[in-house]
């Protein structure tokens, strides 16, 4: 599996799914709600300005709760796959 795009390709709309669906207290998903509300980017090229988009998706660079959402974002992935992929039998000695 590959995480070199990430952090970037996580939507907002699944960060904030995820969260409710986790149960979470209603003031740290407030919280974290507000920090993905809205996210605009303006480009300004030389003297060219009012380049505006909005961002719906990616984890913020440098906040220190991206690590913990990117982690809790791949949790009901990883959760499917360990549900749907056979494990080997592991077969082990009985203990002398």
């Amino acid at each position: 599996m590959a995480f070199a795009a990430a952090f970037p390709s996580l939507a907002h709309q699944w960060i904030l799914l995820f969260l409710r669906n986790m149960g979470i207290p209603a003031n740290v998903y407030c919280a974290i709600q507000e920090l993905y509300r809205d996210c605009k980017v303006e480009l300004i090229f030389g003297t060219v300005e009012n380049l505006m988009f909005s961002v719906t998706a990616g984890i913020k660079q440098g906040c220190p709760a991206s690590g913990s959402l990117f982690v809790l974002a791949l949790d009901p992935f990883i959760r499917f796959l360990c549900l749907r992929i056979p494990r080997p039998l592991l077969l082990v000695a009985p203990s002398p």
